[in-house]
C-alpha cells in the first residue's frame, strides 16, 4: 500500500451482451491509504459503447486521529482529463456547517475538492453537536464522492482513474466502484445543465425602494422590562448585569436612572434615532482596581421565529460573534428584529445567542479601567421585510453606502521579473492598461529575483514581510517607478503597495521586537513558520518601526497603502504586556476578575489611527484584505475586500461594510463565473477579469439584494425583472451571456410609467446585466 508510485491495475472486461436489471457494479478498491502528496490509480477496462452513464464512487478522507476541520486535500482525473465539480452527482458543491460557514467542496470548472479531517468514515461529523465544523444538511454526505465520468473514458482499452493527494496530510479511500447504469443521474452541479431559460411571463419588480424601518411604542412594563409594540407584536427587553459572587442583578431596562452595585454604576439612555431602538449603556467602576462586568439584554417575542441569523448567517452553535457583522436577526410572520453592536468594544467582544422566542446580546468580558467607565452602544431595529431590508437599513443608518472605486488587478505578466524597474516604461504601461483597464493596481509581496523559496532562510528570506519590506530594494524600486510611471501614464490608476501588518521577515526579529509578539490564549507566543507574527502598538517596537515602514511606502515611494488580512492576522484574546483598557477573564461561577486580557483588533486600533493620518496628511488611500472589526476603522470608508476563499460566508459577513469579491488570480471564464456567483450573495467583484467588468464602476450602493445590485450609477444584476432608480433618465444596458460574451441585441425594454422610467430585462439564468445611468 506505501510503494512509491502506487499504481494498481484493475483490469475488468465488461461484457455488451449482458443485460442487467439494475446498475452494474464493479468494485475497484477497498479500504486504503495514499501517502501525502501521491497518487492511486484505479484502471479497467470497458468493452461495450457509451450507452450507459459511468459514476466513479469512492469515499475519501483525510488520514487523522479525529475530528478536525477541512480543507483542500485531493483532485481527481480520468485519462489524464479533469474531473471537474460540475460531475460531482451525488451532493451539491455548496453545503452548510455547524457554526453558519458556508464551503464548496469545488468549484464546476475545477478538479480539487474539499475534503473532511476525521479518525473514521462514521456518521458522527453529522450526529456530533459539538463539533462546529459538522455538516446539517441531509443531502451532504462528508466523505462520499459520486463523479459522472461519461465522455472521459475510451472503450475496448485501458482507462484510468486517479486520486491525488494533494495536501501534506494523507489520504483514506474506501468503497471504491464504478457503476454502470442506463439510468443517468443528473448533473446537479452543471451549469450548463441548470440554465433555466429567459422568462416570458410578467416579471417581478426589482425598482429601488427605501428599506422601511418599523417606528414601535415603547414603554415600561410593571415588571421591569422594556415594552416594545410593533406590527402587532409585543417585544419584552430585559437586562441583567452581574454581582459579586455569581450572582445577578435584573435591571429595570426601561429606567434611565443610575443602577448601585457594589463595584459599577451602570446608566442607560434610550432613544428612537431615525430608524431604530439606540441604546447607550455606561458602566462607571467605583473602584480603584479593574473591575469586571457580565452583561445580557434578552429581546423575546411571542411565537417562534421562522429563522434566526447570527452574523447573516444560519448558526447551530450556542454563541457566535463576528466583529464585522455583530447582528443577530429574527425573522417573523409579516415583520423583522435585528439587533446590532455598534462601538468598538461591544462589536469584538460580543457574543449572540438565540432562543426558539428570543434573540440575546451579551458581554462577558467587559474589564472597566479603576474609577474609569466604558459605553456600550446597541440598537434594535425593526422592520416589516426581511434579511435583506434589515441590511440595508443598517447600512444606511452607518453610512456604509459610500462610492467604491474598482477596478483592481495585481500586475500581471508571464513572469514578475517582467516587471523590473528597466521594463516599467510608458509604452509597457499603456500596453498593461489596454489589456487590464483598470483603476487599481496592488504590488505584490516584497519579494527579490535572487532568492528563491527553496533557498529561503530566516536571515535571508524570499518574501519581505513587515519590516524587511525596505530591505529588498528590487520590490520597493519596481513600486517606486510602477507609481511614477503610472502617474505619468494615467494619474486616475492608484498604486498600492502591500502591507502585512502581523507577518515580519526582517533578519534577527525573533529577537529584536520580543515586547511586541503575537500571543496564543495562556500567553504562548506565536509564529508563523519562519516568521514572527507581531501586533504593532503606538507603544511598542513593532508598533513604531512598522510605522516607519508606512511612511516609506506612503511618502518615499509615494504609493497608496494595502494591507492584508487587516483585522484578521491575529485574533486570540491573550495576556499582553499592554492592556487594550477594556477585556477581563471574569470566572462565569463567582463574578471575580480572573486576569487582565488584550484582544489584538483593539489594541492595534491606535496604531491603525496613526497609518489612516499618515494617509489622509498625503492624500492617500487604504484598500484592506477583510472586514473592518471596529466602527472607527469602517468610518473611515476606506474599501475592504473578501478574498474568494472565504466563500459566501465570507461575504455575507461583509453586509454591513463593503461586500466587495477579490479573486485577483483569475481573468476569462473563471473570473466571469466569480463575478456572477458574487452577486448571488450581495457582493460586487472589485476585481477586473474581463470586459463585464469594464462598466461595474464607479459604484455608490443604494440596495444590495441577492442576484443584483443597485448603485446610484448603475444597477448589475444576474436577475431577469423590472428595474430602475424611481426617476425619469436614460441609461444603457451591457448584457454578457453565460460565456461572459456581450450579447449583441438583449431583450431590453425602456417603458415610462407614470412619470418614472422602468428598465425591463429577459434572460437566461447564466446571463448579467449592467444597466448604466446616463
Amino acid at each position: 500500500m506505501r510503494r512509491k508510485h502506487l499504481i494498481f491495475s484493475f483490469i475488468l472486461f465488461l461484457s455488451s451482451t449482458v443485460v442487467m436489471a439494475g446498475p452494474e457494479v464493479i468494485p475497484l478498491g477497498g479500504n486504503e491509504k495514499i501517502p501525502p502528496l501521491k497518487s492511486r490509480t484505479y484502471s479497467f477496462t470497458l468493452k461495450d459503447a457509451e450507452t450507459r452513464q459511468a459514476r466513479f464512487y469512492a469515499d475519501v478522507r483525510f488520514d487523522w486521529k479525529t475530528l478536525g476541520g477541512y480543507t483542500s486535500g485531493m483532485s481527481v482525473t480520468a485519462n489524464g482529463r479533469p474531473v471537474n465539480g460540475a460531475r460531482l452527482l451525488n451532493k451539491p458543491l455548496k453545503f452548510k456547517m455547524r457554526n453558519g460557514t458556508i464551503g464548496n467542496w469545488s468549484r464546476p470548472d475545477s478538479s480539487g475538492y474539499i475534503l473532511m479531517y476525521a479518525g473514521d468514515f462514521s456518521d458522527s461529523i453529522r450526529t456530533n453537536r459539538q463539533y462546529i465544523y459538522g455538516l446539517v444538511e441531509d443531502n451532504q454526505h462528508p466523505f462520499r464522492f459520486v463523479f459522472d465520468l461519461s465522455g472521459l473514458l475510451t472503450h475496448g482499452q485501458r482507462n484510468e482513474v486517479k486520486i491525488n493527494a494533494t495536501h501534506s496530510v494523507g489520504l483514506v479511500v474506501e468503497n471504491v466502484k464504478l457503476e454502470l447504469d442506463d439510468k443517468a443521474m443528473p448533473r446537479i452541479n452543471d451549469p450548463a445543465k441548470n440554465v433555466t431559460p429567459a422568462p416570458t411571463g410578467p416579471l417581478p419588480d426589482y425598482q429601488q425602494k427605501t428599506s422601511q424601518s418599523v417606528k414601535p411604542q415603547i414603554s415600561a412594563s410593571p415588571g421591569g422590562a422594556l415594552e416594545i409594540r410593533a406590527n402587532g407584536y409585543q417585544f419584552d427587553l430585559n437586562t441583567k448585569l452581574s454581582l459579586p459572587g455569581g450572582k445577578w442583578l435584573n435591571v429595570p431596562a426601561a429606567s434611565e436612572a443610575p443602577q448601585e452595585t457594589p463595584h459599577y454604576t451602570f446608566t442607560r439612555k434610550i432613544e428612537w434615532k431615525d430608524s431604530r431602538i439606540s441604546v447607550k449603556d455606561t458602566f462607571t467602576n467605583k473602584e480603584k482596581h479593574v473591575a469586571g462586568v457580565r452583561l445580557e439584554n434578552r429581546l423575546s417575542f411571542p411565537g417562534e421565529a421562522k429563522r434566526i441569523l447570527r452574523g447573516g448567517i444560519v448558526s447551530d452553535l450556542k454563541q457566535t460573534s463576528d466583529s464585522a457583522h455583530p447582528s443577530i436577526f429574527a425573522e417573523l410572520p409579516g415583520m423583522s428584529v435585528g439587533m446590532v453592536a455598534e462601538d468598538d468594544i461591544l462589536r469584538v467582544q460580543h457574543r449572540m445567542m438565540k432562543e426558539k422566542n428570543a434573540v440575546l446580546l451579551s458581554d462577558d468580558s467587559l474589564g472597566l479601567p479603576p474609577e474609569g467607565s466604558h459605553t456600550l452602544e446597541w440598537s434594535i431595529y425593526f422592520t416589516p421585510g426581511g434579511y435583506y431590508d434589515f441590511v440595508n437599513l443598517v447600512r444606511r443608518e452607518q453610512g456604509t453606502n459610500f462610492t467604491w472605486n474598482g477596478k483592481l488587478a495585481f500586475p500581471r505578466s508571464k513572469s514578475i521579473v517582467d516587471w523590473n524597474v528597466k521594463n516599467v516604461t510608458p509604452a509597457f504601461l499603456r500596453q498593461y492598461l489596454a489589456e487590464y483597464p483598470v483603476n487599481m493596481v496592488m504590488t505584490h509581496t516584497a519579494t527579490s529575483p535572487n532568492i528563491s523559496r527553496a533557498n529561503s532562510t530566516i536571515e535571508k528570506p524570499w518574501l519581505g514581510h513587515g519590516t524587511a519590506e525596505p530591505l529588498f530594494t528590487w520590490w520597493a524600486e519596481r513600486t517606486r517607478a510602477l507609481v511614477k510611471v503610472m502617474g505619468e501614464v494615467d494619474p486616475k490608476v492608484r498604486v498600492y503597495a502591500y502591507l502585512h501588518k502581523n507577518l515580519c521577515s526582517e533578519p534577527g526579529w525573533p529577537s529584536k521586537y520580543r515586547d511586541s509578539v503575537a500571543l496564543g490564549t495562556n500567553g504562548e507566543v506565536l509564529t508563523a513558520g519562519e516568521m514572527g507574527l507581531f501586533v504593532p502598538t503606538p507603544n511598542n517596537s513593532y508598533g513604531k518601526a512598522l510605522l516607519e515602514v508606512c511612511r516609506f511606502l506612503v511618502e518615499d515611494l509615494n504609493a497608496n497603502l494595502y494591507i492584508d488580512e487587516i483585522c484578521l492576522g491575529v485574533g486570540s484574546r491573550a495576556p499582553y504586556p499592554e492592556w487594550d483598557g477594556c477585556t477581563v477573564q471574569i470566572n462565569p461561577f463567582t463574578h471575580e476578575v480572573v486576569r487582565k486580557l488584550s484582544i489584538p483588533n483593539l489594541l492595534v486600533k491606535p496604531w491603525l489611527e496613526q497609518v489612516m493620518a499618515l494617509l489622509k496628511k498625503n492624500n492617500k488611500k487604504l484598500l484592506a484584505n477583510g472586514s473592518p472589526a471596529t466602527r472607527t476603522l469602517q468610518n473611515h470608508h476606506a474599501e475592504h475586500f473578501i478574498e474568494h476563499g472565504a466563500g459566501e460566508s465570507g461575504l455575507i459577513g461583509a453586509h454591513l461594510c463593503t461586500p466587495l469579491a477579490w479573486d485577483g488570480y483569475v481573468v476569462g471564464k473563471p473570473g466571469y463565473d466569480h463575478f456572477r456567483e458574487s452577486l448571488d450573495s450581495g457582493a460586487l467583484a472589485i476585481t477586473w477579469s474581463g470586459p463585464w467588468n469594464d462598466h461595474t464602476f464607479p459604484f455608490t450602493p443604494v440596495e444590495i439584494r441577492p442576484g443584483y445590485l443597485i448603485g446610484k450609477e448603475r444597477i448589475i444584476t444576474k436577475l431577469s425583472g423590472r428595474f430602475g432608480w424611481n426617476d425619469s433618465c436614460k441609461a444603457v444596458v451591457y448584457v454578457y451571456d453565460g460565456q461572459g460574451v456581450r450579447v449583441a441585441a438583449p431583450d431590453f425594454k425602456i417603458l415610462e410609467e407614470n412619470g418614472k422610467t422602468v428598465f425591463e430585462i429577459r434572460m437566461p439564468g447564466d446571463h448579467v446585466a449592467v444597466i448604466v445611468k446616463q
